[in-house]
């Protein structure tokens, strides 16, 4: 409780707080959640893998030297990522919501 009044004082910019669920949570649907989220698993870790850290990685490097600017597309494509895969989480680890998540970057 204490970081939290830390971080509140400091003014930190990211602040992320989720409210216990109120409803009853089933062990047999979560089990199904995660056989449901495989495929999904298959194409994120693929995506967030390869696509985001090992090939635009050489792209931002080289555009930001040359320009001086990060590229927004990049930007928005990595955030996509980013936001797919906290939805992918929020369904199978964390049980916050019940919502499957789409294959889609945009929010």
């Amino acid at each position: 409780m204490a970081q939290v009044e830390y971080l509140q004082k400091v003014g930190y910019p990211v602040q992320f707080s989720v409210d216990y669920p109120d409803r009853r949570l089933s062990r047999l649907s979560t089990a199904f959640r995660i056989l449901l989220v495989i495929p999904i698993w298959i194409v994120l870790t693929t995506v967030s893998g390869y696509v985001v850290f090992t090939v635009p990685s050489h792209t931002y490097g080289i555009t930001y030297i040359v320009t001086g600017r990060y590229p927004r597309a990049l930007f928005g494509f990595v955030e996509g990522v980013i936001r797919w895969n906290v939805r992918v989480t929020a369904y199978t680890l964390t049980l916050v919501t019940d919502r499957y998540p789409p294959f889609q970057l945009s929010s």
